[in-house]
């Protein structure tokens, strides 16, 4: 086994030199290309992940301002200060009672009821000795601090009255058991009098509420927590073990005292590493903090750069099939030339590979290659005629071959349409001329009047003994002036050289008719074989298989289709030609019972227009005399026998006169008068002294309708009417009446006629009694 694999590559060295640089150079510049695209889009990936995590922060802390400060002072404005006698919940005089506290409670949660963000409203007397909210009654700051711890932190409580403005803080868990985690808004109002005492209004928020409308959109939920200005603690709500808000506090009070401008930096704490990033609020100076894991955001970088490696090896094997394409492709003609070569030769050469055996081969083929370039020259008429013909009826059926046989013998085809030229010298005055002049008539005489006729037409020819060939490269558009041309060169040689000449135009086909064709306008021609090494085109074998299927047409189909013209039956004649036509064309007959046909049908044809005086004109003589020579194809004989039967028809119409139509009108009358009994065609052109064909053709040419359809339809009219005038006779008595003596058979023609039967008919339009 390793002896044969050894082997094989042996044999196919050339292959795998090709092969495997090509494929270990694209792999390296794939991974080149991959490790730098790694490493810029790792750094680009790492600052969108920070740069995200800034940017949803930055959403939080908007948020928060709105949802604080906003909502609470909008609370405030139009709850309190936007009514019409704020004095009297603000300013609240020494000698005010407990009641006086309740009512001013009561209005205020009217007021802000709907407000389902509030958690908890307070209303506070800072000197009196008792303030009011929604947990109850609470004492005077001043007097028991205990007591408000319930609501807020002393601390808080006192900072902020002495400041004298709106502020902001959070209960924290380590106060108290007792206090609820809340986020509140302070606003003391100033005293206006002397007898009035410093109030102030303490607005609650839900934390959980507002936790949960920041979950909504930040990701990192579980990692917030939000600092006051002196970098306090006022909302935790980590979830990362080991950590706890006064680290993070320390560590964001450590980076703005030594003046950090980034706001996102990496730390470590308890070994571990994270990115820390804040920002600060300019409504209430409280600082917005995330801390995430570095573990986290390297999860959220791994997909991206899992993408990006599953690119890399789709490129990878990409490349590697790309690889072996190129290099079998380019290989693939090394083989395909061994292939034909060493069994030339007889022997394999002893070679290494099939690159070396190519080599040794060429080499022997070099030695020769005076002999073959002379072998060539000699035979090059003969393999463009064989060629031309193969292409002219597809017998080489593969493109790649035609075009790699037609370079060897440089030829070029640009049009898929020739002309086919073939001449034969009189064989008696041939063989008395002198061998020079025989040399001139078949190689140079004719070669050069062709070409002087033709002008510049590319072609080209063949010739043995007495017999040439020209086989001429036509442009479509062209075909008509080379085919007179090619007239005119047959005219004028005949005259001036013993020499017999076939014409045959073909057009580029697989059809096996067009060769049938071919092979009977040149008269047997191509019957023989006259071209050296090429055999005869067109076998008896061949033509005898194909001629025995002939178009059988009878004598009886011939007269039925001579009557239908004479009586003028257009529709009929267009439907029945258009039969022959499609059946003759999806089968494969022979040409010659074909032909037969068609010019039968066309002297029939022609004859009885002349009849009538149709060519009396001599341009429509003239034309339609064209129309033939030109035709081509069977499909345009056909046309051109149309074109005569219209004409047939169009003069047929403009020769009926006046005396034509008051006997149509005669006729008609004659029918109605005698529908009781039978009316016949012949019996009718008996009485009135004309033919059956003629009153056959001129009825239909003036009413449009076939003579027994008009009397059939008279009939069916007759009986109608009689079956409302004569309610009493029966349906078969009337039927009788009119000729039809078997009811079944009435009863279907009526029935087609009015889409009922006769009783129907009668019984739908029958008188109602008055």
């Amino acid at each position: 086994m390793v002896n044969r694999i050894r082997s094989y590559i042996s044999r196919h060295s050339f292959y795998y030199r090709i092969l495997i640089p090509f494929s270990m150079v694209s792999i390296l510049a794939i991974l080149l290309t991959a490790s730098t695209a790694w490493r810029i889009m790792g750094n680009k990936i790492d600052n969108q992940m920070k740069e995200s995590v800034t940017h949803r922060l930055e959403q939080v802390r908007i948020y928060s301002d709105n949802y604080i400060y906003e909502q609470m002072m909008n609370i405030l404005v139009n709850s309190f200060t936007g009514t019409s006698n704020p004095v009297r919940y603000f300013f609240i005089k020494k000698d005010q009672t407990i009641y006086d506290y309740h009512k001013i409670f009561q209005y205020v949660m009217e007021v802000v009821s709907d407000n389902t963000c509030l958690s908890s409203i307070t209303v506070c007397n800072g000197e009196s000795t008792v303030i009011d909210s929604t947990y109850g009654l609470c004492l005077n700051p001043e007097e028991d601090k205990n007591k408000l711890r319930q609501y807020v932190p002393y601390e808080e409580f006192a900072r902020i009255a002495s400041s004298k403005k709106i502020g902001y803080f959070s209960t924290a868990e380590d106060y108290s058991d007792t206090v609820r985690p809340a986020i509140s808004l302070f606003y003391p109002v100033n005293r206006q009098s002397t007898d009035t005492v410093q109030s102030y209004i303490v607005l609650t928020l839900d934390q959980n509420s507002y936790l949960a409308g920041i979950k909504n959109f930040y990701q990192f939920y579980d990692s917030l927590l939000i600092l006051n200005e002196q970098n306090e603690v006022i909302l935790d709500n980590l979830s990362l073990t080991g950590i706890n808000g006064k680290d993070i506090s320390g560590l964001v009070s450590t980076a703005l005292t030594s003046g950090a401008s980034n706001a996102c930096q990496e730390c470590t704490i308890n070994s571990r590493p994270y990115y820390l990033t804040w920002t600060t609020s300019d409504t209430s100076d409280w600082k917005y903090v995330s801390i995430v894991t570095a573990e986290t955001l390297d999860k959220e970088s791994a997909a991206l750069f899992r993408t990006i490696a599953f690119v890399v090896f789709a490129l990878l094997a990409a490349v590697l099939l790309l690889s072996q394409l190129v290099t079998s492709n380019v290989y693939r003609p090394i083989r395909k030339l061994h292939a034909k070569l060493i069994p030339a030769s007889g022997k394999a050469p002893n070679a290494e590979d099939e690159l070396s055996a190519i080599d040794s081969m060429v080499t022997f083929l070099q030695n020769r290659v005076g002999d073959m370039q002379d072998i060539l020259e000699r035979n090059r008429s003969v393999i463009s005629y064989k060629l031309t013909m193969d292409l002219l009826h597809s017998h080489i059926l593969e493109e790649p071959e035609l075009r790699e046989r037609l370079f060897l013998s440089g030829i070029t085809f640009q049009k898929p349409c020739y002309c086919v030229l073939l001449l034969a010298l009189n064989p008696g005055a041939f063989s008395l001329l002198p061998l020079e002049q025989k040399e001139v008539l078949s190689t140079l005489l004719l070669d050069q009047a062709v070409k002087r006729i033709l002008k510049d037409a590319p072609f080209l020819s063949a010739a043995q003994d007495n017999r040439l060939a020209f086989i001429i490269n036509l442009a479509p558009e062209g075909y008509q002036e080379l085919r007179e041309a090619a007239n005119r060169f047959i005219a004028s040689s005949a005259r001036e050289l013993p020499i017999g000449i076939n014409l045959a135009l073909s057009s580029l086909t697989d059809k096996l008719d067009r060769i049938v064709e071919l092979n009977t306008k040149t008269e047997g021609y191509l019957r023989y074989s006259f071209l050296h090494e090429y055999g005869n085109l067109f076998t008896p074998e061949l033509i005898q298989s194909y001629e025995s299927n002939e178009f059988l047409v009878t004598s009886r189909d011939y007269a039925e289709l001579e009557a239908q013209i004479n009586a003028d039956q257009f529709d009929v004649l267009n439907e029945k030609l258009a039969a022959y036509e499609t059946c003759i064309l999806e089968n494969g007959y022979s040409y010659q019972s074909v032909n037969v046909f068609s010019i039968h049908l066309y002297s029939m044809a022609f004859q009885i227009g002349k009849n009538i005086g149709i060519f009396d004109d001599p341009e429509i003589k003239a034309d339609t005399e064209q129309r033939l020579r030109q035709s081509g194809s069977f499909r345009e004989t056909m046309d051109c026998i149309r074109y005569i039967l219209a004409l047939y028809h169009e003069t047929y119409i403009r020769n009926i006169n006046d005396e034509d139509r008051q006997l149509i009108e005669h006729i008609k009358e004659y029918i109605l008068t005698h529908c009781s009994g039978e009316v016949s065609l012949a019996a009718v052109a008996e009485t009135f002294h004309v033919s059956r064909s003629h009153l056959s053709r001129l009825f239909k040419a003036i009413t449009g309708d076939n003579f027994s359809t008009f009397v059939i339809d008279t009939k069916l009219e007759k009986a109608a009417a009689l079956f409302l005038e004569m309610p009493d006779k029966s349906i078969n008595e009337i039927a009788c009446s009119l000729g039809y003596f078997t009811q079944a058979y009435f009863t279907r023609l009526f029935k087609q006629k009015y889409g009922m039967t006769p009783s129907q008919y009668r019984k739908a339009n029958e008188k109602l009694p008055s």
